[in-house]
């Protein structure tokens, strides 16, 4: 995973240093809301609206955010299932992007 990221960012930065901003912006962000939503119990994953269910959620619309679920477009799993350094990992990687 860490090689395709890096692949990414590589690719974008001999695009435009705009657009290698921008896609460290997204992964800082995504990366916050993610971090957010373990702390409080839950890991959402989605193909398509991860970053809707993050921006649902953020505004207090846990109704639309559990439509999504319901409609099989996102999984919402409990942050126990988890390993125990998934977040000191994934703060890493933040501070790391930041």
């Amino acid at each position: 995973m860490g090689k395709l990221m890096k692949v990414r960012l590589v690719k974008r930065l001999e695009s435009s240093f705009y657009a290698f901003r921008k896609t460290i912006e997204r992964f800082v962000n995504s990366y916050t809301m993610f971090l957010q939503a373990f702390e409080q119990g839950n890991v959402y994953v989605s193909k398509k609206y991860v970053n809707k269910i993050f921006e649902l959620i953020e505004q207090e619309d846990d109704e639309a955010a559990q439509g999504l679920i319901e409609r099989g477009k996102a999984h919402c799993y409990p942050s126990k299932d988890f390993r125990d350094e998934l977040p000191r990992d994934l703060k890493t990687a933040l501070e790391i992007l930041k």
